[in-house]
């Protein structure tokens, strides 16, 4: 059923209909190279089988993406959090404190969490099951990747719930009951004045500020962990393609 060529780069959509091999030249029904690696497992791995991995593998490369986006945002509110702190602890004025506020409350009010692009794995398991992969190691490391870390519970739900609860805090002080709620800004008429906010003194404001740092680097670790369960199974999937590396 399976035939591998020598390039690496199999190209999945021309899989000859008559032999199911992928030659890049064709064959006249039958392939015409086998791999040692196929001649050994055929016909135990099926072309069912690398379709969906190829397609898991696209989803993977995606969560790598994903994962770089929420971690650099994380990165970048750290050191926004580091510099009003370090702000705070002096003798800062309530006009100096408002305008740093005003200036990030849109970083530290806001976030992102990693979804798993689980779409070819979810429509592999509907479909046929989780027993298609025919490697017991890589089939493991699947079902573990795609049952653990989702968005609503743990670290990530924290980081979510400190988040809101931070822009509520930046919606209640450095705005007044006015025709613009929300808005960040002292030059409207209803806005409370730069000299009237007084949140880098208040500390349930500053121990939710330590507190959202404290949890955006754990999210940081998590997620580079997360890196390490993804690389493994792209080799893994790039060893059951029969790929050289």
């Amino acid at each position: 059923m399976i035939a591998s060529h020598d390039s690496a780069a199999w190209q999945y959509h021309e899989v000859c209909q008559a032999c199911l091999c992928r030659s890049p030249a064709g064959c006249s029904g039958y392939p015409d190279r086998l791999s040692d690696r196929y001649l050994e497992q055929w016909p135990s791995i099926t072309i069912k089988e690398l379709q969906y991995l190829s397609s898991i593998r696209d989803g993977l490369l995606a969560d790598k993406q994903s994962i770089d986006k929420v971690t650099r945002q994380n990165l970048g509110k750290i050191d926004v959090i580091d510099a009003l702190l370090q702000l705070f602890a002096g003798q800062v004025s309530n006009e100096r404190a408002a305008d740093a506020l005003v200036e990030h409350a849109f970083t530290i009010g806001t976030f992102d969490l990693y979804i798993p692009n689980r779409v070819a794995f979810d429509n592999m398991v509907s479909a046929e099951t989780i027993e298609l992969v025919t490697d017991r190691t890589l089939r493991l490391q699947l079902a573990s990747y795609y049952s653990a870390l989702t968005p609503d519970r743990g670290t990530q739900e924290r980081v979510a719930e400190i988040s809101r609860r931070m822009a509520d805090f930046f919606a209640a002080d450095l705005t007044h009951a006015s025709e613009t709620p929300g808005l960040f800004t002292f030059d409207n008429p209803g806005i409370r004045k730069k000299s009237e906010v007084v949140l880098h003194r208040d500390e349930a404001f500053l121990g939710n500020l330590q507190l959202l740092r404290a949890v955006s680097v754990a999210q940081n670790d998590e997620l580079e962990d997360k890196v390490v369960a993804i690389d493994q199974l792209l080799a893994g999937i790039q060893l059951q393609l029969g790929e050289d590396g």
